[in-house]
């Protein structure tokens, strides 16, 4: 697996550094990048959405060598360019000021911040309010793992109509992972009484640095619960049988009809 760096914040110490999005026609994407590449801008971070030949393009570039009016000028001569949005030249490093809001599956709102800060709050949470955080993050968990089910479920069918269940369960764990919040392995077992054995590695519950002499993972438990309710149609119920916390190697459930 690879770390991905989300693009917010681009740092390039002695580099100078703008943000660029521009649309154009996909027949001219041999032109456009010419352009670019002639004017000596060196691409930092690129990312790209192609639909009905419209390209939609972002760009942190390196300008040190170049000068970004002149460019964003000859690009908006082009026929088929629609549009072309340039940030005022930084040094060393940018943030985005074009994006907003940030969003995932298919136009869903999120914010990110970061998995320690998460998981020690979650942490103070469960010392201040005891067993009674314990049920209250399993419900939450529970409704979130509902509700992100169906809406994932609703995506997929759409794009594929006879998406299995078992497809279903890998790719919504493929998500998962790919939005940071864990490494999972599953073992499912379907039929009239499905169940299934899941370890988290990289759980961000367990992030907060603590030892625990109980599973620790109320939150996640409920989400998956939630989620394999919302899959499957049937009431699971679930058990954390090993947690990081607790100095285990990966946290492990399991789920049951």
């Amino acid at each position: 697996m690879y770390r991905r760096e989300l693009p917010f914040m681009t740092i390039a110490p002695q580099k100078t550094l703008v943000q660029m999005r521009i649309a154009y026609n996909a027949k001219i994407y041999e032109r456009v990048n010419g352009t670019i590449l002639k004017h000596r801008m060196k691409p930092i971070h690129v990312s790209s959405r192609y639909t009905n030949d419209l390209i939609e393009c972002d760009a942190v570039l390196d300008v040190s060598e170049a000068s970004p009016i002149e460019v964003v000028e000859e690009l908006k001569a082009i026929p088929g360019v629609g549009e072309v949005l340039v940030s005022k030249p930084k040094q060393g490093f940018i943030v985005d000021t074009i994006y907003f809001p940030l969003t995932a599956r298919g136009g869903v709102p999120v914010m990110t911040f970061s998995i320690e800060m998460l998981a020690k709050m979650l942490m103070n949470f469960k010392k201040l309010y005891g067993s009674g955080a314990f049920s209250m993050l399993y419900e939450m968990g529970k409704d979130y793992g509902a509700e992100i089910g169906k809406h994932f479920k609703s995506i997929a069918l759409s794009a594929k109509p006879f998406t299995s269940s078992r497809e279903l369960v890998d790719e919504f764990f493929n998500f998962m992972r790919s939005a940071g919040w864990f490494m999972p392995e599953i073992e499912l077992s379907e039929g009239d009484k499905p169940s299934a054995a899941i370890k988290l590695r990289e759980c961000f519950e367990d992030r907060h640095g603590e030892r625990t002499s109980e599973p620790n993972c109320p939150y996640v438990r409920g989400f998956l619960t939630g989620f394999f309710n919302s899959i499957y149609g049937k009431d699971f119920t679930s058990q954390e049988v090993k947690c990081i916390s607790r100095g285990d190697p990966y946290c492990e459930f399991r789920l049951t009809t």
